[in-house]
């Protein structure tokens, strides 16, 4: 961070954010590789003044000899104890320990060369580390964090089991445990609630580490952050009794100051910032219009406030998706793949339209021979046994394929093989209509043959639509007219600014 020793300056205003902390968390990895002694006694010095408590996060267990797996994180016990005696001699106190995901990387993680070792080896070597820890800094206590991972599955049974092994064999309840969430996991907020609820039973502390993922500059960051922390809190009703901070990339480049959107610390003032209200209904004036309201969570209105619009078809309305990307090393020739119930489909009712696919490199012309399907279907090959059915259709001069399938029918074609330049930008796009229910049986790639496939998103296509502000009263209205008919979930979206926290609302409406 480019402004680290700024932050623990008296010369630096910034107790707006600082007065809210309860605890300051530093890495093992950052006290050893990154952190001078003069930068480590400024610090500590800092945060004894401000009466603010010391917390390490380390790799507790210490890789064996001839281990006869990988090394991954969680291994580096000798090295942290001896971080933690740095800052001893430079006249620190640990308040607190957090042990970095050892139960996710030495018994969860399930390739053939990961460790494995039980639940009970693991534990007991904490506990050797922290008699270690505890003969420097008798007081201190000792939490967990974990990840929410996509694969290996991460679920609450895994914290139920984490958690109450540790007791057993310690003798003591972890002081907290911290969840690490993966934000690409569709269903975190869901694993993350449930395991609220594992440690809630157990009177261990719940908390949350909030970041901004991979973002590559520190607004996006900081605004990713605020919308993980609205999802889980405000949209699924999460309580974490700890909420956390922490960057685990380049972002953001600066902790200061507090009232910048980019940077670190205006996390904090944002986090207790008003939460907000979206309220979306159809417009009582026109009936197919929108209506929206935002609020505060006690009623206030919130004026001059932008709101991003959007909508998505229900009823299958056309809507176009763009996949942009490399094309591969090692590719010469591609083809265009349709799946129903098969492959990367997964079964189930399956209703369909596809309007036109194109492939094109460097704003090239399409490559897809007949991707309009106005020349038919015979250039697609479209089989399948047992075969859904596959027609061909249109109006207003637009041709499409039309699939339908039930859970056992399944529906493969491919276009015509075309060649692609290896190291090109390609733009690949389908027009597509589809129901809710479909989205996981029916799948659209293109396959650079030998190589690679490159998936489509088959969710309804989002339009954006006009974005709109609230007047003093903290309302705004999409007019009627900006759809075409049809069944639309009509999405409102406010990003929130330092003194408010982001909201999102939504209504389903006919057009037309």
């Amino acid at each position: 961070m480019d402004d680290f020793d700024q932050l623990f300056s008296e010369s630096t205003e910034w107790s707006a954010a600082r007065d809210r902390i309860g605890i300051y968390r530093v890495h093992a990895w950052q006290v050893r590789e990154a952190l001078t002694d003069d930068q480590l006694r400024t610090m500590i010095e800092y945060l004894d003044r401000h009466d603010i408590p010391l917390m390490l996060e380390t790799e507790p267990l210490t890789y064996p000899n001839n281990a006869g797996c990988v090394f991954t994180e969680s291994f580096s016990g000798v090295n942290d104890l001896a971080m933690a005696e740095r800052i001893r001699d430079l006249g620190g106190t640990i308040a607190a320990v957090a042990i970095e995901e050892p139960f996710h990387f030495v018994h969860k993680l399930d390739g053939p060369r990961n460790c494995r070792w039980s639940v009970e080896r693991i534990v007991d070597e904490v506990i050797d580390y922290m008699d270690q820890m505890r003969a420097m800094f008798p007081d201190a206590v000792i939490g967990s964090i974990e990840p929410i991972w996509s694969s290996p599955e991460t679920t609450p049974h895994d914290m139920e089991i984490w958690l109450d092994t540790w007791e057993e064999r310690s003798g003591e309840p972890f002081a907290f445990l911290h969840i690490d969430p993966d934000w690409s996991r569709p269903d975190w907020p869901e694993v993350a609630l449930g395991i609220e609820a594992v440690a809630d039973a157990r009177d261990v502390p719940f908390g949350v580490l909030y970041n901004g993922g991979l973002e590559t500059d520190g607004e996006s960051w900081m605004q990713f952050t605020m919308e993980n922390i609205a999802r889980f809190e405000e949209e699924y009703g999460g309580t974490p009794q700890h909420v956390s901070f922490q960057s685990w990339v380049d972002q953001p480049r600066r902790a200061l100051p507090p009232d910048d959107p980019g940077a670190l610390t205006s996390g904090i003032i944002r986090y207790f910032g008003e939460r907000t209200r979206l309220e979306v209904t159809s417009d009582p004036r026109d009936g197919t219009g929108v209506a929206v309201n935002l609020t505060t969570t006690d009623g206030t209105p919130v004026p001059d406030a932008p709101l991003d619009l959007s909508a998505v078809p229900r009823d299958g309305a056309l809507g176009t998706t763009t996949v942009t990307g490399t094309v591969p090393e090692g590719a010469a020739e591609a083809v265009i793949v349709i799946r129903v119930n098969t492959e990367n489909a997964i079964p189930g009712p399956a209703d369909v339209r596809i309007a036109g696919i194109s492939y094109s490199e460097a704003r090239g012309p399409n490559l897809v021979v007949n991707g309009d399907f106005a020349g038919g279907l015979g250039t697609w090959g479209f089989r399948g046994s047992p075969m859904g059915v596959v027609r061909r259709g249109g109006d207003a001069g637009r041709t499409w394929v039309e699939i339908t399938a039930d859970p056992e029918q399944v529906v493969l074609g491919d276009s015509p093989v075309f060649t692609v330049t290896p190291g090109s930008e390609f733009e690949f796009e389908a027009t597509f209509g589809i129901d809710q229910e479909s989205v996981e049986s029916v799948a659209v790639a293109i396959e650079f043959l030998d190589v690679a496939r490159v998936f489509m998103d088959m969710r309804p296509p989002r339009t954006e639509l006009t974005s709109v502000v609230t007047g003093a009263d903290g309302s705004a209205d999409l007019p009627a007219g900006v759809l075409q008919p049809g069944l639309y979930t009509i999405e409102a979206h406010y990003s929130g600014d330092l003194d408010h926290w982001p909201s999102t609302g939504s209504v389903e409406v006919t057009i037309g």
